[in-house]
């Protein structure tokens, strides 16, 4: 019988980038670029004015080939590193404005908060900003969609033509201090066993944590997520 493993799938709405009163000094285009699960996604360019109305979709896929149920996912995605950052495209070296990082746990699934983002928007966090950068911290806007897949654990990952996949150049990162909560320490994930008695622990306080079950449900417990299970073969 083939090794089973559980497939994560992120898709992203990026729609706006806001900063009242801000004017850049250079006119080159804005894009956003994000880096995930080992894959990097950069937007089309847009006109530097802002809000920076951007409406791109990008899509992320990693198969977690040791998982077994969500609750190993939790775990594992909070040694993964999500960066997003307002890139001025500066000839011959684009520029970094601002920037964002968090580990994938909180960032797919963010606690309650008290106040609620605008209508029409599901998500907004504030980026830090470069210290060259000229007003206040940009407001970036979003939606996240996650679905966990059961799958065999030699499968591939998709490829996805439509997604922007532009090539990165090198940035002038040096010009974006990121404030030590903003960049958390890249860690190894403990092994498969010490992470099962990690989530036991956090099972008791989290809110989306599931107790493994020999048939998992067709919708994961996490808000926001869904859980595809494909039939038998």
């Amino acid at each position: 019988m083939s090794r089973r493993a559980l497939k994560v799938l992120v898709e992203l709405e990026f729609t706006a980038v806001s900063c009242p009163g801000v004017h850049l000094p250079d006119k080159d285009d804005l894009c956003l670029s994000m880096s995930f699960m080992g894959q990097a996604r950069q937007s089309e360019g847009r006109p530097a004015v802002f809000p920076l109305l951007l409406h791109q979709r990008m899509t992320f896929e990693k198969i977690f080939r040791h998982a077994v149920d969500p609750g190993d996912i939790a775990v594992m995605l909070e040694y993964e590193t999500v960066t997003i950052e307002l890139v001025q495209l500066i000839p011959p070296v684009d520029d970094t404005l601002a920037c964002f990082e968090e580990d994938a746990r909180h960032f797919l699934f963010p606690e309650p908060k008290l106040v609620p983002s605008s209508s029409g928007v599901d998500r907004e966090v504030l980026m830090t900003r470069a210290p060259h950068f000229p007003g206040i911290a940009p407001r970036l806007e979003f939606s996240t969609k996650t679905t966990i897949i059961e799958c065999l654990a030699d499968a591939e990952m998709s490829i996805y033509p439509n997604d922007p996949m532009r090539p990165l150049m090198k940035r002038n990162r040096k010009h974006c201090s990121r404030p030590r909560s903003c960049s958390p320490q890249r860690r190894q994930p403990p092994a498969l066993g010490s992470r099962r008695g990690v989530r036991a622990s956090r099972e008791r306080t989290s809110r989306f944590s599931s107790e493994p079950s020999p048939c998992p449900p067709t919708h994961s417990t996490w808000p926001g997520s869904d859980w595809t299970r494909p039939p038998s073969m």
